[in-house]
């Protein structure tokens, strides 16, 4: 009788142990990774999905695109 108690605790454990892990698996599938980009004027890396873009350049910011256009030039 002993054994067969132990045996159902053993068998409801691993059912939980493997429902965790999927549970887990699941939550990291659902990150996604954003890709970080350069500002061309001050060089920090950001998101690209906050960048302020400008033919095919990256800036963290308007102050840094501003200044960016005013050392080459528009």
């Amino acid at each position: 009788m002993l054994k067969l108690f132990l045996l159902i605790l053993f068998v409801i454990y691993i059912y939980y142990v493997i429902r965790k892990k999927r549970k887990i698996k699941q939550n990291t599938n659902d990150l996604q990774l954003d890709e970080l980009v350069k500002c061309e004027n001050c060089g920090i890396y950001f998101s690209k999905k906050k960048a302020i873009r400008y033919k095919n350049l990256f800036f963290c910011s308007k102050k840094c695109k501003k200044q960016y256009e005013d050392k080459v030039g528009r």
